[in-house]
């Protein structure tokens, strides 16, 4: 939400490290890295593992993968927009984290309630305001949501899609259907 371009991606998919003429390719507290790990095999839980095993991060990599094959191209010119009201810090789980992508009075809201080994709050009762340039404004949902812990969504508002204008969704896009 706030212009990234894209996740910092280690490995996607495992394999296994080559045994080497004189030593092993490990990376170990013995040779001087922070770490043990494994001699042969290398894949720190990569979405796909070394034997071709989907994890549960590969299902949430690849929903994100496929919507930005279909949506990037509003996405990416898209500017970035911020509440007023921002969480102190990666602790703080008192404030919803969201952020605008918004071009032409059309984009997206995208939110994540997830922070790893922090408990995040619900929050109950959410509706965004958006004020574009002039004096137009867009508040959505109509009636407030409760957005749980854990969720992490992309909602598009004012969206031409084909003769319609959807005018918000409080639904994760996924892909097109043709």
């Amino acid at each position: 939400g706030c212009g990234g371009n894209l996740l910092g991606y280690f490995m996607f998919h495992g394999g296994a490290q080559p045994i080497g003429n004189f030593s092993t390719t490990q990376e170990s507290k013995a040779s001087g890295y922070s770490n043990d790990y494994p001699i042969i095999s290398y894949d720190f839980f990569a979405p796909i593992g070394e034997w071709g095993q989907l994890r549960p991060s590969y299902h949430y990599f690849r929903r994100l993968h496929t919507f930005l094959n279909d949506f990037g191209d509003l996405l990416a010119p898209a500017h970035p927009y911020f509440p007023d009201l921002k969480p102190k810090g990666p602790t703080d789980s008192s404030v919803l984290r969201f952020a605008v992508r918004s071009k032409d009075q059309h984009g997206f809201v995208i939110i994540s309630n997830y922070q790893r080994t922090i408990h995040m709050n619900d929050f109950p009762g959410t509706q965004f305001t958006l004020r574009f340039s002039g004096d137009s404004s867009l508040q959505f949902p109509q009636t407030p949501i409760t957005i749980k812990s854990g969720v992490q969504a992309i909602f598009p508002f004012n969206m031409q899609m084909g003769d319609v204008q959807l005018q918000y969704a409080t639904a994760h896009l996924f892909c097109k259907l043709e």
